[in-house]
């Protein structure tokens, strides 16, 4: 994450003082790796994504995420891949900013429903094409399937050849 995000582990490099402690599980010093891979909150939505996405989702660090991206898949599915990643991520950032800045309660179920909702978006409004033995994991998604037009079709008659003998 490039050290970037403002996470307790962040904060203390830029000496600020803080006791560091995970706010969606209270069990741990927060973490990027800890937050978006390691928490009981992000693991309870990685496993739900995985068994949506029909793959497991190593979580060993956020650069294996892409690695459940089959090798050879239609350009709209691999869309979906990353916008399911994306948003996961996302998400559980979200989840922790509404507990520390509202008064309102982050849950897995919401969040699930977050990222369902905007990876049905992302595989509806991707411009690449599909296969038709992608029709399984589109549907799953309630995803219509981007199939590539044919532009002309040309009609070709075929003769033989005369022999000349």
């Amino acid at each position: 994450m490039h050290r970037k995000v403002p996470t307790d582990e962040n904060l203390h490099a830029c000496v600020c003082v803080t006791v560091s402690v995970c706010i969606l599980c209270m069990s741990s010093v927060e973490s990027s790796d800890h937050l978006f891979l390691q928490c009981l909150f992000a693991m309870a939505i990685w496993q739900w994504l995985g068994s949506k996405l029909h793959c497991v989702v190593d979580t060993t660090s956020v650069h294996t995420l892409l690695s459940c991206i089959p090798i050879r898949c239609s350009s709209q599915i691999a869309d979906m891949f990353v916008a399911a990643i994306v948003h996961t991520l996302h998400s559980i950032w979200m989840a922790c900013n509404t507990l520390w800045f509202s008064s309102n309660k982050a849950t897995v179920h919401a969040a699930k429903v977050k990222i369902d909702y905007l990876v049905i978006m992302s595989g509806t409004l991707s411009n690449n094409n599909c296969i038709p033995s992608d029709s399984l994991f589109l549907d799953s998604f309630l995803v219509a399937p981007h199939h590539q037009r044919v532009k002309d079709i040309i009609i070709v008659c075929w003769k033989p050849s005369t022999s000349l003998g």
